[in-house]
C-alpha cells in the first residue's frame, strides 16, 4: 500500500498496488485507491474511491464518495453519500445521509435519511454505542459498529508487536483491515508469521465484538507497502 500526504502532513490518499507495483483493486472492497480533501479547519471534508484507472468508483459499499459538513465548533454535523456520477445514493445499509445533534457540547442523536429525503430511523447514543429505532436494526448490532467507527477513526494503530493497523474498512457483511509489518520486508516474513493471522482475525473479533455471521478479511504488507497476502 502506498499513502500520499499534503504539504501540512495530512494524508490524501492510500493505494493498493502488487509487489511488481502494478495498480491493485482490493476484491473485496472492490477499489484501488482513496482520496481525501480537507477544509480550511484540516477536517476531513470527502473519501473518494478511485479504480486502477483513477476515475471514481463504486466500492462494495454502494457508493463512491463520502462527503462530510461540521458546525461552527468544528463537530461533524452530517455525512452524505454519493455515487461515481455525483449523484446521491443510499448505501448498503439503506440511507444516503447521517444527521448528527449535540447539547452541551456532546453527540447525542442521529438521525438517518433515505436518498429521497424521508426520514427513516433515528438513533440516541448510549454508554454502549447508538441505540437504533427504524431500519430493522437492533441495538445489539449496532454497538459493536459504532466501536469499529472509533477504532478506525485512530489508525494508523500500533499494535506493539511490530505490525502497524494501517486502516479498516467494512461493508454490509465484511470488515477488512490492512495490517503493515513496520520494520520487515517481504523476504524476512516467515510462513510461520503468516499462519499467525488466523489468531490476529480472532484477536480483533474479540477486541471489536464482531459478531461471528461478519467476515473478517486481512490485507498485509511489508515495510515498503508491497502486498505479502490476502486473508
Amino acid at each position: 500500500m502506498r499513502f500520499t500526504y499534503d504539504d501540512s502532513g495530512l494524508q490524501t490518499s492510500e493505494a493498493y498496488y502488487t509487489i511488481e507495483g502494478k495498480p491493485y483493486v482490493d476484491k473485496d472492497l472492490k477499489y484501488h485507491k482513496i482520496g481525501y480533501t480537507y477544509n480550511s479547519m484540516r477536517l476531513q471534508e470527502s473519501m473518494t474511491y478511485y479504480g486502477s484507472n483513477d476515475k471514481p468508483i463504486n466500492a462494495s459499499s454502494g457508493y463512491s464518495t463520502t462527503r462530510y459538513k461540521y458546525n461552527d465548533q468544528n463537530q461533524r454535523t452530517q455525512i452524505a453519500y454519493f455515487g461515481a456520477n455525483g449523484k446521491a445514493v443510499d448505501n448498503k445499509n439503506g440511507w444516503h445521509r447521517e444527521v448528527y445533534y449535540f447539547k452541551a457540547g456532546a453527540e447525542y442523536k442521529c438521525e438517518l435519511y433515505s436518498q429521497s429525503g424521508k426520514k427513516i430511523a433515528t438513533a440516541l447514543r448510549t454508554n454502549n454505542g447508538w441505540n437504533v429505532q427504524g431500519v430493522g436494526q437492533s441495538n445489539a448490532g449496532n454497538n459493536w459498529q459504532a466501536t469499529l467507527a472509533e477504532f478506525a477513526k485512530a489508525c494508523p494503530i500500533d499494535t506493539g508487536n511490530g505490525i502497524i493497523i494501517e486502516s479498516v474498512h467494512s461493508s454490509n457483511d465484511l470488515v477488512n483491515f490492512s495490517l503493515r509489518y513496520e520494520s520487515l520486508a517481504a523476504d524476512e516474513i516467515t510462513s510461520e508469521m503468516l499462519s499467525n493471522l488466523i489468531t490476529v482475525k480472532a484477536g480483533l473479533r474479540k477486541l471489536l465484538n464482531i459478531p461471528s455471521h461478519i467476515e473478517i478479511g486481512i490485507v498485509l504488507y511489508d515495510k515498503n507497502g508491497n502486498i505479502i497476502n490476502e486473508n
